[in-house]
């Protein structure tokens, strides 16, 4: 289908001053990527290597009764096995600290890892696998945020104390955040209109094409621990890895390749610490690649959310806003906990909405751990706030490009923690957006479409407030 937009040439796009939009770029890795030289995690290699496999659960939540290695142990050319057992008793996460390497006593997610082994083959340490020996008996899961809520759900972590003293009695919130300014339900009584509505968005992957990759090589006479990988945050992974391994900062040195996609995915550990544990034990360096169906089952994806936002309008303006989101964790809370705080600073969208009051929660569920994806948080809420613009506008029979001016940002504005915004250029970057993509113009043909025509045309309009935790 041919683009509706129309293009400006790129000259005549720096002749207005764009120095980004519209204009080419140079790649400064071009050169690497186009004839090979690039080295990606999966290039890694040392001498002495050692290929490293893990063992994953296969239920939603059991309590582990057997872990037996001994028969993995002794196959001819393993090296080393790492269960529980063999790393510190450590429980970490940057922001809710829920997380631990590899399971004591229970699995709290269907793909999470239990042991892991290396071997001087990938196939020798596929063999291995099948000689674990695990019982597990079986416990009651919970898949949704709104089971997890519930009074009579099993709690996933107990024990673990939510962060930001959530107002609610169950046992799986694990964070909890508000921003509110002046007073939202005097404004609702008094407002001309009334809008209520929910919106969901679902767990996605980010399907990033080089899988997650980790080489790892512990000096066995000064502990020295050496970790190349795809990782988007060096520092982040340095600093888990001091953690969970009990070595200096000093002592570890992270060697970042190119990165075959990420997106957001691989900001926080992952097999950096598996691996490095592995070559510890071993005295060799060990390397560890994910196949596609472990980045599917064991991977971070985009977490689902749910948003409820309830808007009071008079005279054209936002004058009241209640809102809620909230964000199913996963098994472990550190990102979703982030991306739930994100959510509640962004409900009221980049708009002067003069009484509010926005929360963010995140809950603990039976299902793969959270992770980013191009803006985590954002996205989301700005789908919701977006669509509930949209609804807003059509209320009142207002076009959505000049409600939103009507309703945006300009210097002098209070942000949602009461911030004052200087140089806001959205009101500028609406009009000339919409003007060159042909608003006006759209609107026009679309309302002489004929019933024949094969194909229909959209155009909408949404802004998006970015703010990344990884930025």
């Amino acid at each position: 289908m041919s683009r509706s937009v129309p293009q400006t040439k790129l000259e005549e796009r720096e002749e207005e001053g764009l120095r980004v939009v519209g204009t080419r770029k140079m790649r400064y890795d071009a050169a690497l990527k186009v004839s090979g030289s690039a080295t990606f995690g999966t290039d890694v290699r040392l001498p002495n290597l050692l290929y490293g496999k893990i063992l994953r659960s296969t239920y939603a939540h059991a309590r582990i009764l057997k872990l037996d290695v001994s028969r993995a142990e002794s196959l001819p050319g393993v090296r080393a096995v790492v269960t529980a057992r063999d790393l510190p008793p450590i429980v970490y996460g940057f922001a809710v600290r829920d997380q631990t390497v590899l399971p004591t006593e229970r699995v709290i997610y269907c793909g999470q890892p239990v042991c892991a082994l290396a071997a001087e083959t990938a196939e020798i340490a596929e063999r291995a696998l099948k000689e674990v020996q695990v019982e597990y008996e079986q416990l009651p899961n919970v898949l949704t945020v709104e089971e997890a809520m519930k009074d009579e759900s099993t709690p996933i972590h107990p024990g673990v104390v939510p962060a930001g003293s959530p107002p609610y009695a169950s046992k799986n919130v694990c964070s909890f955040s508000r921003v509110h300014r002046g007073n939202p339900e005097k404004a609702l009584g008094a407002a001309d209109h009334v809008v209520e509505e929910s919106y969901e968005t679902q767990q996605v992957h980010q399907s990033y094409l080089e899988p997650r990759a980790a080489t790892a090589d512990v000096e066995a006479r000064t502990g020295r621990v050496r970790v190349w990988t795809s990782t988007q945050s060096p520092f982040l992974t340095r600093n888990s890895l001091a953690e969970v391994l009990s070595v200096p900062v000093s002592q570890i040195q992270i060697f970042v390749t190119h990165t075959g996609g990420g997106f957001g995915a691989k900001i926080s550990s992952h097999l950096e610490p598996l691996c490095a544990a592995l070559s510890r034990k071993a005295r060799r360096p060990v390397k560890m690649v994910l196949t596609r169906e472990e980045e599917f089952v064991g991977g971070t994806p985009r977490p689902a959310m749910r948003f409820w936002i309830k808007s009071g309008l008079k005279d054209g303006r936002v004058t009241a806003r209640r809102g809620r989101a909230v964000v199913d964790a996963g098994a472990y809370g550190s990102e979703a906990a982030v991306y739930a705080n994100i959510a509640a600073l962004q409900l009221i969208g980049p708009y002067d909405v003069p009484n509010f009051e926005t929360e963010g929660l995140s809950v603990y569920t039976n299902k793969q751990p959270a992770g980013a994806f191009r803006a985590p948080g954002t996205v989301e809420t700005a789908f919701a706030v977006e669509s509930h613009t949209d609804t807003l506008a059509k209320k009142i029979g207002v076009d959505p490009v000049e409600f939103r001016l009507a309703n945006a940002w300009q210097d002098g504005s209070l942000g949602p923690t009461g911030q004052v915004m200087k140089g806001v250029g959205l009101k500028d970057a609406i009009t000339r957006v919409t003007r060159s993509a042909g608003w006006r113009e759209f609107k026009t043909r679309r309302g002489r479409r004929g019933r024949e025509d094969r194909y229909a045309r959209g155009m909408g309009v949404i802004r998006a407030r970015a703010r990344s935790p990884a930025s």
